[in-house]
């Protein structure tokens, strides 16, 4: 498909530019990766806040409380 839609001697004409536009690709994608690397780092501290100031058994209470009325609803 490649052959039948661009014209032969098309990647050699912009060799240059095609370089140019990969490496900064790569560039720009190992920034992003690095970037989502560190925004995992960062949640995954705030999750360690969120799991030691929660109180698992409030939380099992109120998941108690919600699955009893859910479960009223349907019965009507």
């Amino acid at each position: 498909m490649y052959t039948e839609l661009i014209t032969p001697g098309t990647d050699e004409k912009y060799e240059a530019e095609i370089k140019d536009v990969g490496g900064r690709y790569k560039a720009k994608m190992s920034e992003a990766i690095a970037s989502l690397a560190h925004a995992k780092e960062l949640r995954d501290q705030l999750e360690a806040i969120y799991i030691e100031a929660m109180d698992f058994e409030k939380v099992d209470e109120i998941t108690g409380q919600l699955q009893k009325e859910f479960e009223s609803l349907s019965a009507n």
